[in-house]
């Protein structure tokens, strides 16, 4: 990809980032209650028992989880930027969701399993999307 802002031209780009700031959202409205856990100030939440869900937690899940909202936030600036640099970033940020989905599917209900599910495919949609521009833009990649 390229800084000079061409590949937002592209109807595809808009679908593709505008699914990774969504995922960026809702994995933000995770990490507040998952916070809000961990201060004893739980609220009532529509998906899950969140008091059932902090009891069973690890560390992992908090690690992947943090990774994942941490390498998410670059990645959105990289693509807006049109840096091959995010190939790097999101592979990694989707990798550290998956292991945080893994480790969650006994966790949580179906429901939220099914939601992560949906989460995941809006990432691989992303990068195979990410992949493909960066391969037509940059022959030196192929």
């Amino acid at each position: 990809m390229n800084t000079s802002g061409e590949h937002r031209r592209n109807p595809v780009f808009w679908i593709a980032f505008g699914t990774m700031l969504a995922i960026f959202v809702y994995s933000g409205a995770w990490l507040v209650l998952d916070v809000l856990m961990k201060l004893g100030m739980t609220p009532q939440a529509p998906v899950v028992d969140t008091g059932a869900m902090q009891d069973t937690l690890s560390i992992w899940n908090d690690i992947a989880f943090y990774t994942a909202i941490a390498l998410t936030l670059p990645s959105l600036v990289l693509a807006w930027r049109g840096s091959n640099l995010v190939l790097i970033t999101y592979a990694f940020a989707i990798l550290a969701a998956v292991v945080d989905w893994v480790l969650l599917i006994n966790t949580v209900p179906e429901t939220a399993s099914q939601l992560g599910f949906f989460v995941f495919s809006g990432q691989l949609f992303v990068y195979v999307y990410l992949v493909a521009f960066a391969l037509r833009r940059n022959p030196a990649l192929r």
